[in-house]
């Protein structure tokens, strides 16, 4: 005799659970196909749903791989749709990115947010001089390493 079940449709975006869909009164573990063909029917037909499911993702940036599975009750998860990459998630790519808007040029590999600190010194230019920057006369204060943001 089966147990009454709920069908669980988990989405994954980049292999990260990011939604859970339920629908409760399937019958373990006969119903199984039932309860993949319900996951697959959250799917189909509805693309505007796979972006969001894709934005749900922390800190989702440009291409985001999308999939669905599907388990009834205590079964396992199986693959019932995907993975489907969606383009353009919160923009393209990640750039270096300072909460000042300057951002130095690589020194060592690594970008600087460094806001100009207004004083002028007479010493050769474009010097790196610890937590400061000399660059054509004007100095500037490193704030630390710049951040990245999704453009």
């Amino acid at each position: 005799m089966g147990l009454s079940a709920t069908c669980f449709c988990k989405v994954t975006a980049n292999g990260t659970e990011v939604a859970k869909p339920t629908k409760g009164g399937y019958v373990q573990p006969f119903q199984a196909e039932a309860c993949r063909n319900y996951c697959r029917g959250l799917w189909d037909g509805n693309q505007p749903q796979h972006v969001a499911w894709a934005q749900l993702l922390p800190n989702a940036c440009g291409d985001v791989s999308v999939a669905m599975e599907a388990a009834l009750g205590t079964m396992s998860y199986n693959l019932v749709r995907g993975p489907e990459i969606e383009h353009g998630i919160n923009g393209t790519h990640w750039a270096p990115w300072c909460p000042t808007g300057q951002l130095s040029n690589a020194f060592g590999g690594q970008r600087y947010c460094i806001p100009a600190t207004g004083i002028q010194l007479v010493l050769d230019p474009d010097q790196l001089m610890g937590a400061y920057l000399l660059q054509g006369h004007i100095l500037y204060k490193i704030i630390g390493p710049a951040g990245k943001k999704c453009v």
